[in-house]
């Protein structure tokens, strides 16, 4: 049976899925050292062929940073003095206008004196074979919840949820942005439909943290087939009772189905 491994203290995932990356840093001021000189303005909507090779190098200066990385708790929280210092001035004002686009909440940065609690040990059972899930963070309020939302569901259904992603950096989900632009051609205004941006993520947040169940089959390991995940009796369950234990559904527009049905936050009101 797979269960939730969680041990106390200390992005996703989208780490196994996409292989990178997100945010951190506090206040709406660009970060130190930005290039004042002019330069295309970035266009959020469209990218034209020098556009592109602006974001390219951009990509291939953070991906050290990633790399780097081997420890997923040092991903996780990553900040952004880290992310940003390999950068040269031209790319740390390109990051800057990506980070400060409407929407964006560039104030939201890693808490401090948090406890966090790990999810580890976490395994899909899918058709391919097993797949090891890598480690998740969460506060502790919201680790005592989903241990209790656990027990519940195993309890009515013979099997729970698995938490495929959870708290990220804002720098993260910053990085995890820019790595995904080539996926959505080059078009920040379509990325950002799949990935929310800095700050605006519940995944950045402590006040109303972000958690993506996955089932333990896996689906939707991937994110991307709502239909699916929606057929499931874990989701029915969640439905009827996730409010119990503090969670809330992720809104859907009036009139329409779920679009990240796995996706539900931490707002605590009972």
């Amino acid at each position: 049976m797979v269960r939730l491994g969680i041990v106390d203290r200390v992005a996703g995932l989208l780490a196994i899925v996409l292989g990178a990356s997100l945010f951190g840093a506090a206040g709406c001021a660009p970060h130190a050292g930005v290039a004042t000189a002019a330069r295309e303005r970035f266009d959020p909507h469209a990218s034209s062929p020098a556009q592109r090779a602006r974001l390219d190098a951009l990509r291939a200066a953070l991906a050290p940073v990633v790399a780097s990385r081997k420890d997923p708790e040092a991903l996780l929280l990553l900040d952004h003095d880290a992310l940003y210092a390999p950068l040269d001035a031209e790319q740390r004002a390109l990051l800057d206008e990506i980070r400060h686009q409407p929407g964006a909440d560039p104030s939201v940065s890693i808490p401090e004196d948090v406890v966090w609690t790990r999810l580890e040990g976490q395994v899909v059972h899918g058709p391919t074979g097993d797949q090891p899930i890598p480690l998740q963070l969460v506060t502790e309020p919201v680790g005592r919840a989903l241990r209790e939302l656990d027990r519940a569901m195993r309890r009515d259904l013979g099997r729970g949820l698995l938490v495929g992603s959870a708290y990220r950096s804002p720098a993260y989900q910053l990085q995890l942005i820019v790595d995904l632009l080539p996926r959505f051609g080059y078009s920040l205004e379509q990325t950002i439909v799949h990935v929310s941006l800095p700050g605006a993520s519940d995944h950045n947040r402590v006040d109303r943290l972000g958690v993506d169940f996955v089932s333990e089959s896996g689906i939707d390991l991937a994110w991307a087939d709502a239909a699916a995940f929606r057929a499931l009796p874990e989701y029915a369950w969640l439905v009827e009772h996730a409010k119990s234990f503090g969670f809330e559904a992720d809104p859907a527009k009036p009139g329409e189905l779920p679009t990240s049905p796995w996706h539900w936050r931490y707002a605590d009101e009972r």
